[in-house]
């Protein structure tokens, strides 16, 4: 038997399909770890903890301000474009990429030009710190740029080129800058580094949607911008409570205590962020084989794929989190002196990671479930949970508050879903899958 064809049999197998694409997709994030760590690296030797405190407080915010601004769009239209592509209706799929990208300009570049009015008083009284308003202000005007860069990550996943969205929509910018960060010297300059970084890989995705033809100067399609902000609103929702969970703490930090705090817990927060590749790859490869199993009503068919994911999860991340945590000092400390002391907010911050990784695929249970208003009402109730901790911990705490905050949402959000999960689908899935062969024939409550 020929290599090729022994190959062939083993690929043909559930088992090894799921793994080939677990490898690649871990892959694909490796890069884009790769590059961001680098990135925070230069940031953080290049300024210090005080320089480096306004530009994460600033791309926080920017970041925000992008979810909201494209609309859910980008996921949307994500949909849409599978599902016009499938049916061989090409000319569709052209006018609905182009309502999309149409509204998400108009809406980001209205929402950046709201903030870029109000940056100066924002830093003045939010913040304290009128000197943040120059950062602020450039950060600010990168918003359309992320937005319709989102929307091209969305393009390409719906054409089917989703390794190509995810080199240019997650690694592309942040090696960029990386690069050109060298070549800056002070928070002004970084700034603008950032902007015409995300500006040149937005300039690259826009080319490797057009270079096939799918780019043209087609109208408004009333009916399409009507079917891509429908679907896209509930996308809204989720991602603009997910995006505040991680910004939200960071955010609240600026506006209690001096930029140097907001520095230390920034990158602190972005280095234990570097578990979320395995929850975004779990999530991927598990999206379309739990709405397989539900589809056929096979439920002992969905615990086994949530099994997979919980071993794939816990073997990828769990060593990882375990030396972070272990090596929290010298992990930081490579950054700077200054960076070392955020350890112990690096250890905190790692615990509500980890609650993530144990119950990674819970959150996708719901979803693919019919049970996406209900992970909607989650979202919520952990981001008042977020804020509530905020609100009392921050102003006595400090960044020790903002870290607590940030993994208490975390913990009670992937409880909720779990308790979620067993309660309306009859699923196990926490830690308790491993120990389940079958699902139990108890209809769901």
């Amino acid at each position: 038997m020929s290599f090729r064809h022994r190959f062939g049999r083993v690929a043909s197998r559930p088992g090894a399909v799921f793994l080939a694409s677990a490898i690649t997709g871990f892959g694909a994030r490796a890069i884009e770890t790769a590059a961001k760590f680098l990135l925070q690296f230069t940031i953080a030797g290049t300024l210090g903890s005080v320089g480096s405190g306004h530009i994460f407080l600033a791309l926080s915010i920017a970041n925000v301000a992008c979810v909201i601004g494209r609309i859910g769009l980008d996921r949307s239209l994500s949909f849409r474009i599978a599902t016009a592509r499938a049916l061989g209706q090409g000319a569709l799929v052209k006018a609905q990429i182009a309502t999309g990208l149409a509204l998400c300009v108009f809406v980001s570049a209205a929402l950046a030009a709201m903030l870029g009015i109000a940056a100066s008083p924002m830093a003045r009284l939010l913040f304290h710190d009128p000197g943040f308003a120059g950062t602020l202000g450039i950060m600010v005007a990168s918003i359309p740029a992320l937005a319709v860069l989102a929307m091209v990550v969305g393009i390409l996943n719906g054409l089917e080129r989703s390794g190509r969205a995810q080199l240019v929509g997650s690694a592309m910018w942040p090696a960029l800058a990386a690069v050109l960060v060298l070549f800056a010297r002070d928070v002004t300059a970084v700034a603008g580094v950032l902007l015409l970084s995300i500006v040149l890989a937005t300039l690259a995705g826009l080319w490797m949607v057009g270079r096939h033809g799918w780019l043209s100067r087609h109208a408004i399609d009333r009916e399409a911008a009507r079917s891509l902000t429908v679907i896209g609103w509930p996308f809204l929702a989720v991602d603009a409570v997910q995006i505040s969970l991680i910004s939200m703490p960071t955010i609240v930090l600026g506006m209690l205590r001096d930029a140097s705090e907001v520095g230390v817990f920034a990158l602190a927060n972005r280095v234990s962020l570097a578990m979320t590749i395995v929850m975004m790859v779990v999530g991927a490869l598990g999206a379309s084989r739990i709405a397989a199993a539900h589809a056929l009503e096979d439920r002992a068919r969905m615990q086994r794929v949530v099994r997979h994911l919980l071993l794939v999860s816990a073997a990828a991340a769990l060593p990882v989190a375990l030396a972070l945590f272990v090596f929290a000092p010298v992990v930081l400390g490579l950054f700077g002196p200054e960076f070392a002391a955020g350890a112990g907010l690096l250890r905190w911050l790692l615990l509500g990671q980890v609650a993530g990784i144990v119950f990674t695929a819970a959150p996708n249970v719901l979803e693919m479930t019919g049970n996406g208003w209900r992970l909607r009402r989650t979202n919520l109730l952990a981001l008042a949970v977020n804020v509530l901790c905020c609100v009392a911990l921050i102003p006595t705490l400090g960044a020790l508050g903002a870290a607590l905050a940030t993994t208490a949402s975390l913990v009670g959000y992937n409880i909720m879903c779990v308790a979620m999960a067993w309660r309306h689908v009859r699923i196990h899935a926490s830690p308790l899958a491993l120990f389940y062969r079958d699902t139990p024939l108890i209809p769901p409550g």
